[in-house]
C-alpha cells in the first residue's frame, strides 16, 4: 500500500503583520510554523511514508531568506527515504529569481516547474505524479492543455496549487469536475486554508497551522 503525507500553505516566514500581534507574539509565532513544518518531515520519517507532497506556498518569498531556504533544504534532507514533491504556489513562486534555485537539492527532491503539467514516475511504487509550479503571483492558465491522460495501469497522482471553487479566479481555477474525471487515484490541492475533502480522492489539505484569527476550525495534514 503507498502510503504519504500531503501538506501545504506552510507560509513559512509569514510576518503576521495583518493580525495586529506584539513583535514578541509575532516572533513567536514565525517559530511554531517552522516546527511544525519539522514535525511534519520527523511524522514523515518515523512512519516510513513513500512521498512528502507539498502543494505549494511553502514559505513567504517576501520576507524568505538564502538562510532560510537552507534550513528547509537541511530539514527535508533528514527524510533521505522519502520521495519529496514540491509544487510551488503563488507565495513561493518558482521563476528565475525563485530561492529554490540558489541552493543544491537532493535527488529525492523533486521539484515541478511552470512550463506545464510535468510528470515524474517511481518505478519502485508503480506511482507517477503529476505537478505544475506557479511563476507568478496570479495565474490563470490552462495547465491541461496539452495533458496526455495517464497510464491506468499505474498509481496517478496529482499535486497542484489552484482554486476549484471559481472559474474566475485569479489563482489557478481548476475544473474539478474535469480533473476528477480524468482518473487520478489522488488529487492533492493546496491554496484554501481550510482543509477540505472534497471527494474520497480530492481533498485540499489546508494550512497545518492557522495563519489569522479567522481561521478556525481544525487544521493539520492529510496522511
Amino acid at each position: 500500500m503507498l502510503k504519504f503525507i500531503h501538506t501545504g500553505d506552510l507560509h513559512l516566514g509569514l510576518q503576521f503583520k495583518n493580525v495586529s500581534f506584539h513583535r514578541k507574539i509575532a516572533e513567536e509565532r514565525r517559530l511554531e510554523l517552522w516546527n511544525t513544518f519539522e514535525r511534519i518531515v520527523d511524522r514523515a520519517i518515523k512512519n516510513e511514508v513513500d512521498f512528502l507532497f507539498i502543494a505549494g506556498d511553502l514559505f513567504e518569498e517576501k520576507y524568505f531568506t538564502l538562510g532560510d531556504i537552507k534550513r528547509v533544504r537541511d530539514t527535508l534532507c533528514k527524510a533521505e527515504n522519502v520521495n519529496i514533491i514540491i509544487t510551488a504556489g503563488n507565495h513561493d513562486t518558482l521563476n528565475i529569481n525563485s530561492l529554490y534555485y540558489m541552493i543544491d537539492w537532493p535527488k529525492n527532491i523533486v521539484f515541478f516547474n511552470s512550463e506545464g503539467l510535468g510528470k515524474k514516475e517511481f518505478a519502485d511504487t508503480n506511482t507517477v505524479v503529476f505537478g505544475y509550479s506557479w511563476d507568478k503571483g496570479e495565474n490563470n492558465k490552462n495547465v491541461f492543455e496539452n495533458f496526455e491522460g495517464i497510464d491506468k495501469d499505474k498509481i496517478n497522482i496529482l499535486i497542484i496549487h489552484g482554486d476549484i471553487f471559481s472559474k474566475e479566479s485569479s489563482y489557478l481555477p481548476l475544473e474539478k469536475d474535469y480533473i476528477n474525471s480524468i482518473g487520478f487515484d489522488y488529487i492533492g490541492l493546496g491554496h484554501i486554508h481550510k482543509p477540505n475533502i472534497i471527494s474520497d480522492k480530492m481533498a485540499y489539505c489546508g494550512s497545518p497551522e492557522p495563519l489569522d484569527f479567522g481561521e478556525i476550525g481544525q487544521h493539520g495534514f492529510i496522511e
